[in-house]
């Protein structure tokens, strides 16, 4: 055993690259799968503890839809049915130094009967500072951030109207994190400034259900009591979509790290057959083979590992800012950054190091073990044997894609099954790659053979004759190119997509609303006077109202768009096969449009019924149709202007579009419609067409940065594997090179040999992950991506994707093959062959 241990070290200090570059393929194969971990998981934290800033400890809460709650209804609830554990709320978004920040309105002294707020206001502020008009309080890190402190002035804008607040103090938070961009301010002044006198968001309690119930019963109509953990449910459901997206991409970093550790440790075991049977000769016994080996494997796994995990924790940072940034572009303004590193990632990560390296290990290992001394130092009987195994590995890889393939048409709905699937036909893949690998090889060596001489014959014959080893390293390369190309493709489907939406989408030529950042509550919108001026303005061929808010449903709150005007309203919400007269239908007020990701996440479909919770109670109505859209990854729902405000009673406007005549130029058109608002003085945001599709995109280049991000680290693991893989590989075979130059081949025969079989392995691999890149971005297209948001994307292959991803393994593998090309044609026959 001393003896084992010591050839051991003895070859890893001999071979110091191999080691190196064994330790690297395991620490990057962590650290990809850790910092995407840990930068789903601090989102996940960010999400939770922005929840608990925003509701804290309450059970419940009254809303009261698009009219908000009566503030009138605060006072009875607590004179006349004695519920003290309630306080009054209005929210909303608003600006501060050009960045967006909650505004939460609170009445101080009801907050105490929740005590959820106490902690942070008996800290470094009274919270009588809150009673004094225009006085906000600010948490500790946006105070620092700000450079702000008790007394100073902070400019604060909504909608395009800005106002000074004085900063009364600060607060740590409600529950643990660090909050940021949560602004609190007494009630009176939120509802001054937010344009909301009288009217309140949401009142929050903490009931049992038994007073729950009783509640309910007396409430008007109007308004609707609901339970806390629902409603936040339905916004766990809507950011579970995205860590589960972001999940799809560290399983598939996962897949590939786990490859690429097992063919590095595979190469490194196997590498020293012939050490083993020399030692097994001398009399180490099986599990002293076994032993050594699998202790060594375990050194290298606690180094490769601990480095992975330290890079993995440097490189989510980057990744958290990403992540969030993406969250709030798409789904909330989060109040809370949070960087944990989650227990599960530091878990999954370890396993991964360990479990994989052992895995990778134990297989040759035991193989090692089991062999006799006589064949372990011959290579020809661990190449026969790889060969026999070719039909059984074949037919479980066609078990495996078949396998997969089924679990897809199944099951319609759950993502999870869909990555499961996924697994599968990567596996699948995988396991056909030896056989195809061989059967090309002997191929191209039969189309060669009349036309070139010995050596470039020697090429694929070299290739198939060390199945073992190009094998796995072809197999990793191709799942490397494939997740690049597939991820890429479906990056580029939806770009495609969003493009053609945005074409009919952006059917106006001009869009107004309220400046600056704000909630679907029904808060005054438009002016009235300025909506009738724009409809009279010379050049106007036609135009469209629209007014946004949330209302309540069974299923949770829901966005309602109301429309009004050109196209019976339905101009920029492109239909998805409707039936004849839908449009005239709709325009009668008969029924709503949904769209499609609604229609997928609530299971509905044209002809089903949408209940809406309205001033006049509960309606119900149906389903018209379904319409694209990619604005919401919760979906919304469409409803005719004149019925929305029989439903509401509310007369505001959220937005407009304008359609210029053909005689008009379109910057003449949008200098008059300028003008016309410039003459109110409320902040109207005036947008031209063209400027709404670049900020679309620029959110879309925003969203899947993260996306291209783990892309680019994807291929950096895999290049790294497949670069040790392919070294170690051509390392591996200096004695067999060494015979040939000692029967009569130059150095630069000798070169051009191994360069022309690593290029060989690099543009097969780029062939053969082709179908299966094309395969998986079916896959995350039409399953992962349909599952997870409910939308349908042109599935669009770019031009260049293909020749990317051949390029791509061919430029891997050459780079790989050029030392050991180099050290093959510089080294000596004779100190190669030379035997101890």
């Amino acid at each position: 055993m001393r003896l084992a241990f010591r050839a051991c070290l003895r070859f890893h200090a001999r071979h110091r690259w191999q080691a190196i570059l064994t330790l690297l393929g395991i620490a990057m194969g962590v650290a990809v799968v850790m910092a995407v971990d840990i930068a789903n998981g601090s989102a996940r934290r960010a999400f939770e503890l922005s929840l608990e800033q925003v509701t804290g400890k309450a059970s419940h809460a009254i809303y009261g839809g698009p009219a908000g709650v009566p503030e009138a209804l605060f006072t009875k609830l607590r004179r006349d049915l004695g519920v003290h554990q309630s306080a009054p709320v209005v929210v909303d978004r608003v600006r501060v130094r050009g960045e967006t920040y909650v505004l939460l309105g609170i009445d101080p002294l009801a907050e105490i009967a929740l005590n959820r707020y106490g902690v942070g206001l008996a800290g470094e502020a009274d919270s009588g500072g809150l009673w004094q008009e225009d006085t906000v309080l600010l948490s500790s890190s946006d105070a620092r951030a700000l450079a702000l402190g008790k007394g100073d002035e902070l400019p604060m804008t909504y909608r395009g109207r800005q106002r000074i607040l004085n900063v009364a103090g600060t607060f740590r938070g409600v529950t643990g994190g660090s909050p940021q961009g949560l602004i609190l301010t007494d009630i009176a002044t939120a509802q001054e400034l937010l344009n909301r006198l009288g009217v309140l968001d949401r009142i929050d309690l903490i009931l049992e259900e038994r007073e729950a119930a009783r509640i309910a019963a007396w409430l008007p109509e109007a308004l609707t009591l609901a339970a806390s953990d629902e409603r936040a449910a339905s916004k766990r459901r809507m950011a579970e979509t995205f860590h589960l997206n972001l999940t799809a991409m560290s399983l598939l970093a996962l897949l590939v790290g786990g490859l690429l550790i097992y063919n590095t440790m595979t190469f490194s075991v196997v590498r020293r057959r012939r050490l083993w049977g020399l030692l097994r000769a001398l009399g180490l016994t099986r599990a002293g083979t076994l032993a050594v080996v699998m202790l060594e494997s375990l050194a290298m796994a606690l180094v490769g590992t601990g480095l992975g995990l330290v890079l993995g924790v440097l490189l989510a940072q980057g990744l958290v800012d990403l992540v969030l940034r993406t969250v709030n572009d798409l789904y909330f303004t989060l109040t809370v950054g949070a960087f944990a590193v989650p227990t599960l990632a530091l878990f999954k990560g370890v396993l991964l190091g360990f479990g994989v390296t052992l895995v990778a290990a134990l297989l040759p290992a035991l193989e090692a073990a089991r062999t006799p001394p006589a064949t372990a130092m011959t290579r020809s009987s661990l190449e026969r044997r790889s060969q026999r195994l070719l039909p059984m590995m074949s037919i479980a890889g066609a078990v495996l894609l078949a396998a997969g393939w089924l679990l897809i048409l199944a099951d319609s709905r759950s993502l999870v099954l869909g990555f499961v699937a996924l697994a599968l036909l990567v596996f699948g893949f995988c396991a056909l790659v030896p056989a195809a690998l061989y059967l090309c090889t002997l191929g191209i060596g039969a189309l060669l053979k009349p036309f070139t001489g010995t050596v470039a014959r020697l090429v694929p014959r070299g290739i198939a004759a060390g199945l073992s080893r190009t094998g796995l390293a072809v197999a990793a390369l191709s799942v490397a190119v494939a997740a690049t190309l597939g991820m890429g493709t479906m990056v580029a489907s939806f770009r495609v997509s969003l493009e053609l939406w945005l074409e009919q989408t952006l059917a106006g030529d001009v869009y107004l609303s309220l400046s600056g950042p704000g909630s679907a509550s029904a808060a005054p919108g438009l002016p009235p006077a300025l909506i009738v001026d724009l409809k009279q303005l010379p050049g106007v061929a036609d135009w469209q109202l629209r007014r946004q808010v949330d209302v309540e449903t069974d299923g949770g709150p829901l966005t309602v768009v109301a429309v009004a005007g050109a196209g019976e309203g339905l101009s920029g919400f492109p239909l998805i096969d409707p039936d004849p007269g839908v449009r005239s239908r709709f325009a009668a007020g008969e029924g709503a449009l949904i769209s499609e990701a609604l229609a997928f996440h609530r299971s509905l479909a044209p002809g089903d019924s949408l209940a809406l919770r309205t001033a006049g109670g509960l309606r119900t109505l149906p389903i018209l149709g379904l319409f694209r859209d990619y604005r919401s990854p919760e979906g919304f729902a469409l409803l005719p202007l004149a019925r929305y405000r029989q439903f509401w009673a509310d007369r505001g406007l959220s937005g407009m579009v304008l359609h210029r005549a053909d005689d008009v130029t379109g910057a003449d058109f949008r200098q008059r419609v300028r003008s016309a608002v410039d003459a109110y003085p409320e902040a109207v945001r005036v947008t031209a067409s063209a400027e709404i599709r670049e900020a679309s995109l620029a959110v879309f280049e925003r969203t899947f940065t993260v996306t291209r991000v783990l892309r680019l680290l994807t291929v950096l693991v895999a290049f790294v594997g497949v670069f040790g893989a392919l070294m170690l590989l051509q390392l591996e075979r200096l004695r067999e090179l060494a015979v040939m130059r000692a029967t009569g081949m130059t150095r630069n025969q000798v070169g051009w040999l191994v360069l022309s079989q690593s290029g060989t392995m690099g543009l097969l691999a780029g062939l053969l992950a082709l179908p299966l890149g094309l395969l998986m971005a079916h896959v995350l297209i039409h399953v992962i991506n349909r599952r997870a948001f409910g939308w349908t994307l042109v599935e669009t292959l770019p031009a260049t994707a293909a020749v990317e991803g051949i390029i791509l393994a061919l430029v891997a593998a050459l780079v790989a093959g050029i030392y050991p090309a180099w050290r093959a044609a510089r080294t000596s026959p004779a100190r190669v062959l030379r035997e101890e």
